[in-house]
């Protein structure tokens, strides 16, 4: 079982129709990301030729180092959950703390 403390998390919903179309931005994940989709459907792009639909209700989980990309062409309701970010071996704080 995959367990974590969330650092982070979103809900969002959007209106079903025509006008509905979104996305989030591509970005490599620094943490797991869980995606509940809870109404509609969206698609998920994992690679530039691999995009795959989904309809709710679905789980998604990205680990760390994935690519997360994903929208919906006629609206859905999702939630976003983001864990505490890994560190990686190139990885080191400043020495004001900041990342």
């Amino acid at each position: 079982m995959l367990s974590f403390p969330c650092a982070f998390s979103s809900h969002s919903s959007s209106v079903e129709g025509p006008d509905a179309s979104w996305q989030v931005a591509g970005f490599v994940a620094s943490s797991h990301v869980v995606l509940v989709v809870e109404r509609g459907d969206c698609w998920v792009k994992r690679s530039a030729d691999d995009i795959e639909a989904y309809d709710a209700p679905h789980v998604l989980v990205w680990a760390p180092g994935d690519w997360v990309e994903y929208g919906s062409l006629r609206g859905m309701t999702e939630r976003s959950y983001f864990g505490p970010r890994e560190q990686s071996a190139g990885w080191h704080p400043t020495d004001d703390g900041a990342v």
